[in-house]
């Protein structure tokens, strides 16, 4: 079966090679070159760490910050733009060397651990590389962080179990996230299994700007209840406004997901005549009905200031966003039922869950109306706050299991 993957994939390299060529840019980091192998030796040992895109490198610094305090070196790989320019802005130091992933063939694998005296590979999520797997050597640990598996994941290792098994048994060491993986994880007779908890549900990936957070209060609506969109797409405004716009005293704040949608935004608010101001206009919105908040990268601040986030890129684009972000801000959070990228965590918050979704305009004002009650936000948000609490990751605990192998 690695012979049949080795000859698709190689067949598939040139494609792979030319959509590297002409998408992939990091300032600081020779990209191509890097992914074919040619890199420096250290004698140095060093665990490699990978993440394949920026959520998950934000997942994993607690994990890195940790093991540099203990004087190791690491060798950080990621596939993404934005995974590795988000290492380079932490870590600027000797002890952390990035690059990104090399392309899934065993002698680029071998050349890397060789070069980095490699101890040690930690494989976040469901970063099931083959040859990378079958390849590493049997001095070197290799461990699933934060372990995923999708349903369709799963169906296709039942599809092709005998190799799934072989690959599942090169692990020294699973940390899954839930039970139900790791009884999947068994269904392959995978060994030395922790179930530790979603690692990207832990609060210590959030950090409150409390400045930020209280110029925002500030200048916002103070006897009004305030309602923010979150990481809005297209025609998730208009779908928001519409939705609100028979209830009473609500002040929307509207922040969209990109910033140069900013000026369109704008424009359909004032086609629309309504009673409307941008944030970065004038120091002070409290008779505003909706506030348009054109500041990047102050969401989570703005969602700690509000009493329910409706958290966008749910209801026309059917991606997702992060929904759990206001939970950890004290603030309700609600989400649109389109949530493709966030399956599992659909799964566990929304599925008859503390965390409400809608489909249509109705039940959106519906539940916004239901929670206008403050005893109904603050249960809810009890509720939401619990859950997390019972699937999060601890990460010392994650440290303790990482560095005990």
């Amino acid at each position: 079966m690695i012979f049949v993957y080795n000859l698709i994939y190689i067949l598939a390299l040139p494609l792979i090679i030319i959509r590297d060529f002409l998408t992939k840019r990091v300032k600081g980091v020779n990209f191509m070159t890097r992914k074919f192998g040619f890199i420096e030796k250290s004698e140095d040992e060093h665990i490699w760490i990978h993440g394949v895109s920026l959520g998950e490198v934000r997942a994993l610094s607690g994990i890195v910050s940790s093991l540099l305090k203990q004087e190791k070196k690491i060798l950080f790989t990621s596939s993404t733009n934005t995974g590795l320019t988000e290492i380079l802005k932490k870590y600027s130091t000797d002890s952390v060397f990035v690059t990104p992933f090399p392309y899934d063939l065993s002698f680029l694998h071998h050349k890397l651990i060789s070069n980095f005296n490699v101890s040690k590979i930690i494989l976040f999520e469901s970063e099931f590389w083959p040859n990378l797997i079958f390849s590493k050597p049997k001095n070197v640990q290799l461990i699933s962080l934060n372990t995923s598996i999708s349903e369709k994941t799963l169906k296709k290792m039942r599809l092709l179990r005998f190799f799934s098994k072989q690959f599942i048994s090169r692990f020294d060491l699973f940390l899954a996230q839930t039970d139900e993986i790791k009884s999947n994880l068994l269904e392959f007779h995978a060994k030395n299994i922790k179930v530790m908890g979603n690692i990207k549900l832990s609060s210590e990936n959030y950090r409150l700007n409390e400045g930020k957070a209280s110029e925002i209060a500030g200048r916002l609506s103070k006897n009004r209840l305030k309602v923010v969109a979150g990481s809005t797409h297209e025609g998730e405004e208009d779908f928001i406004i519409e939705s609100l716009k028979s209830l009473k005293d609500i002040q929307l704040v509207i922040a969209p997901r990109h910033p140069e949608r900013f000026y369109n935004v704008s424009n359909s608010l004032q086609n629309q005549s309504l009673n409307y101001s941008i944030y970065s206009h004038q120091n002070n919105h409290e008779n505003s009905d909706v506030v348009l908040f054109d500041k990047v990268g102050d969401l989570y601040e703005l969602y700690s200031t509000c009493d329910i986030a409706i958290v966008g890129g749910s209801i026309i684009f059917d991606k997702g966003h992060n929904f759990i972000e206001p939970i950890h801000a004290n603030t309700v959070s609600i989400t649109g039922e389109k949530l493709s990228n966030f399956k599992e965590l659909k799964k566990i918050f929304c599925s008859g869950g503390p965390v409400k979704t809608f489909k249509d305009k109705e039940e959106l004002a519906a539940i916004i109306s239901d929670l206008k009650i403050e005893s109904k936000r603050d249960e809810t948000l009890f509720l939401q706050k619990e859950k997390l609490k019972q699937h999060s990751g601890n990460y010392s605990m994650i440290l303790t299991a990482l560095t005990d192998e």
